[in-house]
């Protein structure tokens, strides 16, 4: 019904306009918090990559460029996903060169160690290899990361030379208290010997891996390691 009357028509024009302003300082809100978050993320994300890390939101890995490996012979560690509280196995596999045959190895794994404890490297899917590690642990830098290091020693026994395949898996244990991240595991390569101890090896090369921190709440699929060789 139209009402002519003035007093009935200010007071309609009032209320549209408190209307308005209303649904603009909602919107004013929302703005200022996605602002707020979006800042959050940036900020996270910056810290991250300082510390060696960078986070996976809601658990889940981004979708990257296939990087080429580097020619055998090659040291790789898997890339694997975990949640808070479990134990990891990340393998190691190792590629020879038809060339050159490698009875041993060592290479060195430095990582951020707050939430994330090597505990041992045990032995793969191949027979008559000797496994052997030592761990170097940090102290915490004015941010309060600790980055810590360990190495692992791979030997044939036979001294006939390491074969193709899965011969190692590091083993860590995941804090309950660890966020979504991805935990790089730098590598990098120390030692190679050929058929004989007085034989090294300095081509031997190697391919980082890494532990993706999923969210607690996410049901994961084989969460210990995957067979990506």
């Amino acid at each position: 019904m139209f009402v002519s009357d003035p007093l009935f028509q200010r007071f309609d024009l009032e209320m549209a306009s408190f209307r308005w302003a209303r649904m603009a300082r909602r919107s004013a809100l929302v703005f200022s918090a996605m602002a707020l978050l979006l800042f959050s993320l940036e900020a996270r994300f910056a810290a991250a990559q300082e510390d060696g890390s960078a986070p996976a939101p809601g658990g889940a890995t981004a979708a990257k460029e296939p990087v080429p490996e580097p020619p055998p012979p090659r040291v790789k560690l898997g890339e694997i996903a975990a949640t808070p509280g479990s134990s990891v196995m990340v393998p190691v596999y190792f590629t020879p060169d038809p060339k050159t045959a490698i009875r041993s190895f060592t290479v060195e794994v430095q990582h951020v160690s707050n939430n994330l404890e090597f505990q041992s490297a045990v032995d793969g899917a191949i027979e008559g290899l000797e496994i052997t590690s030592s761990v170097t642990k940090g102290t915490p830098d004015e941010k309060g990361v600790t980055r810590s290091k360990f190495r692992v020693t791979v030997t044939d026994k036979k001294s006939k030379g390491l074969p193709d395949g899965l011969v190692s898996f590091l083993m860590f244990n995941l804090s309950q208290d660890a966020k979504p991240f991805v935990i790089k595991l730098n590598t990098k390569a120390v030692s190679a010997e050929g058929q004989s101890a007085a034989q090294k090896v300095s081509n031997l090369n190697v391919v980082s891996g890494s532990v993706t921190v999923e969210s607690s709440d996410v049901e994961p699929g084989m969460t210990c390691f995957f067979f990506s060789h």
